[in-house]
């Protein structure tokens, strides 16, 4: 099925010969169809949440793999300009800060692959996987991962933390790879 720009998720099992470094953790919710929105309403899933991606893309595509919060404090996996990045904490701007957490992959292929890309984070650290590997970590001093307005999948849902791609509003964003599954191990970490 495909919605928007490219957004397309597709029920898949797993990403063959790969064991996920969230295997383990109770899942708390898929994302294998369009849905609005997922709230992270509970203070221990703010605190600590863990997330798994099965996208494929290459590192001409752009967009939000997903998000949730805003400004405030947020969560945000995106493409901007040839980069994956996942940031977490304040939301008032981006890059690594005493309040924010953010790490950044180089994406290599001009040609799309399928990834399976992780995340975990809590109120002191967050890290970032691909395919089973540590890609990077950082400290995230804010004390919340994200805050309770609603987050969405490919696409802003809402607001969202501010972003190199300068995505703020509802519906922004909208990711032009594919998505496969994304899966949310709330208030767990790796």
């Amino acid at each position: 099925m495909r919605l928007g720009l490219g957004l397309q998720l597709n029920k898949i099992n797993n990403k063959s010969g790969i064991t996920p470094v969230t295997s383990g953790l109770t899942l708390d919710a898929i994302w294998d169809s369009i849905t609005p929105y997922y709230e992270f309403t509970v203070t221990a899933a703010r605190q600590a949440s863990s997330a798994a991606v099965y996208a494929t893309f290459d590192n001409a595509d752009n967009g939000i793999l997903m998000e949730s919060g805003g400004a405030g404090s947020g969560f945000v996996l995106y493409i901007f300009d040839g980069v994956l990045y996942f940031q977490c904490g304040s939301g008032s701007s981006f890059g690594s800060a005493i309040n924010r957490a953010e790490i950044a992959w180089a994406i290599p292929s001009p040609t799309p692959k399928s990834y399976l890309i992780e995340w975990s984070a809590d109120s002191s650290n967050a890290e970032l996987f691909i395919d089973g590997v540590s890609v990077g970590s950082d400290t995230n001093g804010h004390g919340f991962i994200t805050g309770v307005n609603e987050g969405g999948i490919g696409q802003s849902y809402g607001t969202v933390a501010l972003v190199r791609g300068g995505w703020v509003g509802d519906n922004d964003g909208i990711f032009t790879g594919v998505i496969d599954r994304a899966e949310i191990f709330a208030g767990e970490t790796v």
